[in-house]
């Protein structure tokens, strides 16, 4: 009995100590859990912080994207504004392409007029020498018929002989015919001519020319006057040969008629020659003068030349930087496009990154809906280990009940061993003790209940605190995934932050970009002005050809197509319009419109699109 009682206060201390366990137990996993609930509320905040920022960065990413995209369509306006100016500009070179094509035709032309004109001089001396020739045969045959004096049938003779010959070398040299050969569509070429002469110093040139035209007219029609006449003293002079064969009273009066009337057209004929002579010579310096003009002409042609071919270096020059920016904002605009799609790219990243962190973000949320289920349970367990310990309590004090019953029963057995006198009185009181045992063996049943129970809470509470355990490493996992989530929240943030500065200096780089760009559009403008100028030429030019072309034949619509633009106020009105502000050059614009002819409507639409450029380059300046 008294080893039952050990034995049973052996499992008393045993239960303490493990009770002592569990409490101890029981407060570390509180603390834990309190740490861990702890740790979760702070990284709950901190999800909720990176997805704050991650709201922020994506705001702030939807307006870049805005603002990009406001500024590729502003960009894609000035774009077109320059092709479209680039379209004209091409349309412009080739049109002075055309010119240069023309004027070098003109040139060839000129070069073709001024061989022929010096192949006219080479006639026209020609034609001098056979007339010099002539005054002399005709003086030689003065002198000999002054020496010799023959009869008037041999002086006939030998002057029909003479005529004959000077008839056929007149015939041959200068009929009408030969004279068409020697010069050949004369008024063609003087039409060719007045062409390339100016109008305001070729003009009187041309009215003498179209006298001189006249002139060889009335010589063709005088040289065939007098082959008819030498034809009809052929004839004469036959006659007179017949009549001389057969002699007659008559034939010295009329050789002496015939003679006189020779005589005075051979007077006539010298005078004639003399005035034609002198005429020729007026000719011939009419057509120096206008072959210097025509050198002139073409100096100053070659220096225009010169001149519009530096310019159109020049300006092939600022066209190559033209193109070449061109070619650097189609660059920078496909590297914008790229930096778009990889920024759209990151953008589609960073969304899916953001939907599984909503996700971890849920699962941590069930995770903690469950965490707060187990502390509830844990706080059950709390409250029925409370409950064990009050009723572990009311067992210490029946136990110390307990012994203090078995101290008086140690007192008693004493007694009963000492006072064997007693026996009577123990044997009297043999019921009470069997009685007693009763309730001994009673309580010892109780306290083998109670030892089962203690057992069955101790398997109990190892269950839980294995669960504690599992779920103290399950914490454990979660709180090392919440870190390399935080981890990685941070590298994402990191990357972001790296990528907006990216794309700031992107940004940055664009704005310089677009700065050169409206700086080299600055530097343009010189060469708009010499476009202008280069249009003015143009102007000229086709004026010049214009008139060169309708010299003869259209000089009614060269008058008018000189009085339709009047180029030292176009010059003014240009010069006006690119140093005066621009509210001026607005009210400039019908101006310049109106000089070229434009109607209303397009002076409206022209003045529209001006204020759209306008407000174009205001909002490509400030684009944020």
């Amino acid at each position: 009995m008294k080893r039952e009682f050990d034995k049973a206060i052996e499992n008393t201390k045993t239960l303490e100590e493990a009770m002592h366990t569990r409490t101890d137990l029981i407060l570390k996993l509180t603390t834990e859990k309190e740490k861990y609930a702890a740790q979760a509320a702070d990284l709950q905040l901190k999800v909720d912080d990176k997805d704050n920022q991650l709201k922020l960065i994506t705001a702030t990413l939807e307006e870049k994207n805005q603002d990009y995209q406001n500024l590729q369509l502003s960009n894609t306006e000035i774009i077109s504004a320059f092709n479209e100016e680039r379209a004209k500009l091409n349309k412009q070179v080739e049109q002075l392409k055309i010119d240069l094509l023309k004027i070098n035709e003109l040139e060839q032309q000129i070069s073709q007029k001024n061989l022929e004109n010096e192949k006219l001089k080479e006639n026209l001396t020609d034609s001098e020498n056979k007339v010099s020739q002539l005054t002399n045969e005709i003086n030689e045959m003065k002198r000999q018929i002054a020496l010799n004096q023959p009869t008037a049938a041999e002086l006939l003779l030998g002057f029909s002989a003479d005529l004959s010959k000077e008839t056929e070398n007149a015939q041959t040299s200068d009929s009408p015919a030969n004279l068409n050969n020697e010069f050949p569509n004369l008024e063609e070429k003087n039409d060719d001519i007045d062409q390339f002469n100016n109008e305001n110093s070729i003009s009187g040139d041309l009215n003498q020319i179209k006298k001189l035209e006249t002139e060889n007219i009335r010589l063709k029609e005088q040289i065939h006057k007098l082959t008819k006449e030498i034809n009809q003293l052929k004839e004469q002079i036959n006659q007179t040969s017949e009549l001389n064969e057969k002699p007659d009273e008559y034939s010295l009066l009329s050789f002496n008629e015939e003679k006189k009337k020779f005589e005075e057209i051979r007077k006539n004929a010298l005078k004639e020659i003399e005035e034609k002579q002198t005429f020729l010579k007026n000719e011939r310096n009419a057509i120096e003068e206008l072959k210097a003009t025509v050198n002139q002409l073409k100096t100053k042609q070659r220096k225009d030349q010169a001149k519009f071919e530096q310019e159109s270096y020049q300006f092939r020059q600022e066209k190559q930087k033209f193109d070449d920016a061109q070619r650097e904002a189609k660059q920078l605009k496909m590297n914008l496009e790229n930096d778009l799609a990889i920024y759209n790219q990151d953008k589609m990243v960073l969304d899916r990154k953001k939907k599984e962190c909503d996700n971890e973000i849920a699962r941590l949320e069930t995770m903690r809906e469950s965490i707060q289920e187990e502390k509830e349970r844990l706080e059950a367990a709390k409250t029925e280990y409370a409950l064990l310990d009050e009723k572990y309590q009311k067992f210490n004090q029946e136990l110390s009940e307990f012994n203090e019953k078995v101290r008086i029963y140690e007192e008693d057995k004493t007694k009963l061993d000492l006072d064997k006198e007693e026996c009577q009185k123990i044997l009297e009181k043999k019921e009470d003790v069997e009685i007693k045992e009763k309730q001994i063996e009673i309580k010892e049943a109780q306290i083998s209940t109670e030892s089962e129970r203690i057992e069955n809470l101790e398997i109990e509470l190892q269950a839980k605190k294995e669960f504690i355990e599992s779920e103290s490493i399950r914490i454990k996992t979660l709180s090392e995934e919440l870190e390399t989530k935080s981890i990685e929240l941070n590298e994402l943030e990191e990357k972001n932050n790296r990528e907006l500065k990216v794309i700031e200096e992107k940004q940055i780089t664009y704005q310089k970009d677009l700065d050169v760009f409206y700086k080299e559009k600055e530097n343009l403008k010189p060469q708009f002005e010499l476009q202008e100028e280069l249009n003015e030429s143009n102007k000229l030019v086709e004026k010049l050809n214009s008139k060169i072309a309708k010299l003869s034949k259209r000089n009614k619509s060269l008058k008018n197509a000189i009085s339709q633009v009047q180029t030292p106020y176009l010059k003014k009105v240009l010069l006006q319009f690119f140093l005066q502000d621009a509210s001026t050059r607005d009210s400039l614009i019908p101006v310049l419109l109106k000089l070229v002819e434009c109607d209303d409507k397009e002076i409206q639409v022209a003045l529209r699109k001006w204020a759209d450029s306008k407000q174009i380059v205001n909002n490509s300046l400030w684009p944020f």
